[in-house]
């Protein structure tokens, strides 16, 4: 398990190019975020879009469950980000297409909340976030490949 300390800017692009680099280490494409509100997962997933090169502002999918961005990486063509906090059942999972934008290897996939899939994804990197007391710490727990 690796730990990061992701409270200011410095250790944040240093958790967002550590994660890029281990997906294209590893070739594995998806990157799992799962802790609290307010605990970075949408920050987290801004950076690793700056690290590929995303050229447009990378917003939190809260509403729109999904979005795709387009990278300027010579190893991932496109990032999709998806936020599955307001979903309910496998059923609304599936109209998503998760997993399809997984196994295209050109992708890099990150997911916010992503109870609801984990079992469905063979290989990811799961990322525990936290708050303690007033920093943010990010804990590498599981690289599946």
């Amino acid at each position: 398990m690796k730990t990061f300390d992701y409270t200011d800017l410095n250790s944040l692009q240093e958790l967002s190019q550590y994660l890029v680099n281990q997906c294209k280490k590893t070739n594995c494409n998806t990157i799992l975020l799962k802790g609290e509100l307010g605990a970075g997962k949408t920050t987290i997933t801004q950076n690793i879009a700056i690290q590929l090169g995303v050229k447009t502002r990378v917003n939190s999918p809260t509403f729109t469950i999904a979005k795709k961005y387009t990278t300027t990486d010579n190893y991932f063509l496109n990032l999709c980000h998806y936020d599955l906090y307001r979903l309910s059942g496998k059923q609304e999972l599936d109209e998503l297409g998760i997993l399809e934008e997984i196994n295209n290897v050109k992708n890099v996939v990150v997911i916010e909340w992503p109870e609801l899939i984990v079992k469905q994804i063979e290989n990811y990197i799961l990322v525990k976030l936290k708050i303690e007391s007033r920093k943010r710490v990010a804990n590498i727990v599981k690289i599946e490949v």
